[in-house]
């Protein structure tokens, strides 16, 4: 009674086996047709986004397209974007490039959660996620002063790619071990840097016409994180490395953050001043930490504006080395005051503040008469660098940059420092010093003085000084007021035979009891230095100035000028 069940069961069977086996050819030509259908319209919607989209600055060539209906996901391999040179060239006869441009080499990327029925019949773009490795991104600056406007197409992206493109919406961007590459293409300031191991996330990606009116958005995007890691650079001319374990900036947040940002020189110091050829200024830079707040991409971009809200430096450590036993650099250095190099920059710059926290500062400088090197040093610096622009407008608003700064001098003695520049007088280098220093010992001294004066400082007690000066890129005045005693100095000379430091006795005998003064007051009357004017050699710095204007002071304090006078005035008469 049971056997006939077996035919109809043989018959199911048979049925759902040919049920499969249909589907699956009809997924494999669906498969086919999505390949042979939808691939070539994707490829035409790329040309219509990159080649239209550019006003046909780019081209593009891809090497496969592969589409699959069922995960809702596209690979593309070997896919480049490169510029077209012909373009790029009638472009640039009609000075209408673009502020940057671009070339992209993707040799794998997916495609995930696109949505295939809106990219047939809607003609939209709706993507989950785009996931690449190993790229290779060159963009390639046109840099012009921010006075010379750059002529661009005013016809949006959005509108280019219409009717092909309605719209284009896409979740995330991942690119993983990017390289990275940056070329001024300016030939007068030509360089090229080079990015390897970068990672980037592009988050909430859409060109339409409401995003396009949206000025928080940097690449058509609401957020562009990217990530630097172990950047080694090298300097145009070869004489620094520049070297930083980690860069990151958002788009977002609009912040910039460097982790152990180093400058330093490539050479020792022999070979750096046997290549440089002359007394050349040594740096060396350790800044672990630099936050850039409120960091404007677009504008630098787009209008070569450097606009920053505050730029935070933590722990700062800056180490200035100079060879006065190399020849001297007789070029003169006039319109190199700070505000005026400030001026002289090819692009602007707007930055409200620098916040300096913990910072070290040390100067050394080997003396070309004793061989020895001697040591300025300050640290636990703190302060701020206010109002740093070049910018017409906000010079008019604000006309002094102003760098005030605390911390100790020589490790223990308390210093007080502002110094002003006068931004709308750059062009004569106008600008103001003020300084307050207690509590400065005589072994502080010694470690400047001995090798660089040829003077020990036997003993002196500065309870208090105040110096003021005022000037230009010509001349300073200075005023100083300072309360010391026991002011007592050795002069010292380099022995030609052994090379050793030795005293000078009658010498310092003379001078400590006809020609300084022990203490100030003195008896009961305290002297003080005004009006006190120094020509400045226009072949030494800003701060040789300084430094002069202040020495000029101060011996206007210390020594008899009232007792030398009169001691000429006798030989005349004798």
């Amino acid at each position: 009674m049971h056997k006939p069940l077996l035919p109809v069961k043989r018959k199911t069977r048979n049925i759902f086996i040919g049920v499969f086996i249909g589907l699956l050819l009809l997924a494999i030509a669906f498969q086919v047709f999505i390949d042979r259908y939808l691939a070539p319209v994707i490829h035409k919607r790329l040309e219509k986004l990159i080649v239209t989209g550019s006003d046909s600055l780019y081209n593009f060539n891809v090497e496969k397209i592969t589409v699959s209906f069922w995960s809702s996901s596209v690979a593309v391999k070997n896919l480049h974007i490169e510029v077209d040179s012909v373009r790029y060239a009638h472009r640039e006869k009609l000075a209408n490039l673009p502020a940057m441009t671009v070339a992209i080499n993707i040799s794998n990327g997916t495609i995930g959660g696109i949505g295939l029925l809106p990219l047939l019949f809607d003609k939209k773009i709706n993507i989950e996620s785009i996931m690449s490795k190993n790229a290779n991104i060159t963009f390639s600056r046109h840099f012009r002063k921010s006075d010379k406007k750059i002529k661009t197409g005013d016809t949006p992206l959005w509108k280019l790619i219409q009717p092909d493109i309605s719209s284009i919406s896409i979740a995330k961007i991942v690119l993983d071990d990017v390289g990275i590459t940056y070329t001024n293409a300016d030939s007068a300031r030509a360089f090229k840097w080079k990015f390897e191991h970068c990672s980037t996330i592009i988050d909430n990606t859409k060109v339409d016409s409401a995003s396009s009116m949206d000025k928080e958005r940097i690449l058509f995007s609401k957020n562009v994180s990217i990530q630097f890691n172990d950047i080694k650079l090298q300097t145009s001319d070869g004489l620094y490395a520049i070297e930083t374990k980690k860069l990151w900036y958002s788009s977002s947040e609009k912040i910039v953050e460097f982790e152990d940002f180093k400058f330093h020189p490539l050479a020792g110091i022999k070979a750096f001043y046997n290549k440089v050829g002359y007394d050349k200024d040594r740096f060396n830079l350790d800044l672990p930490k630099i936050r850039l707040v409120n960091f404007q991409l677009p504008q630098w971009i787009n209008s070569n504006v450097l606009s920053i809200d505050s730029v935070n430096l933590s722990s700062p450590q800056v180490h200035v080395y100079k060879d006065r036993t190399a020849p001297t650099d007789t070029r003169s250095k006039l319109g190199n005051y700070p505000h005026q190099l400030l001026q002289k920059l090819p692009f602007t710059i707007n930055i409200d503040q620098i916040h300096i926290t913990d910072g070290q500062v040390l100067y050394t400088e080997r003396s070309r008469k004793s061989g020895m090197e001697g040591k300025l040093s300050f640290q636990k610096l703190g302060g701020t660098i206010k109002n740093i622009t070049n910018d017409v407008e906000a010079i008019e608003k604000n006309p002094n940059c102003v760098v005030d700064l605390s911390g100790l001098l020589l490790q223990r003695s308390p210093l007080h420092a502002i110094f002003t520049f006068h931004l709308n007088e750059a062009d004569n280098g106008g600008f103001e010093v003020r300084a307050d220093i207690s509590k400065l010992e005589a072994s502080q001294l010694n470690a400047v003085s001995i090798p660089l004066a040829q003077a020990s400082v036997k003993s002196l007690d500065v309870r208090d000084l105040h110096y003021y000066a005022a000037g230009n890129e010509h001349t300073a005045t200075g005023s100083l007021r300072m309360l010391y005693k026991n002011l007592e100095i050795d002069l010292t000379k380099k022995d030609e035979d052994d090379g050793k430091i030795k005293k000078r006795k009658l010498l310092s005998f003379l001078v400590n009891n006809l020609v300084v003064y022990k203490d100030n007051p003195s008896n009961d009357k305290e002297r003080k230095a005004a009006g006190i004017q120094t020509i400045r050699d226009p072949q030494k710095s800003f701060f040789n100035l300084i430094w002069k204007t202040l020495f000029n002071s101060f011996k206007e304090i210390t020594i008899r000028i009232d007792r030398l006078k009169e001691d000429k005035t006798l030989k005349k008469k004798k």
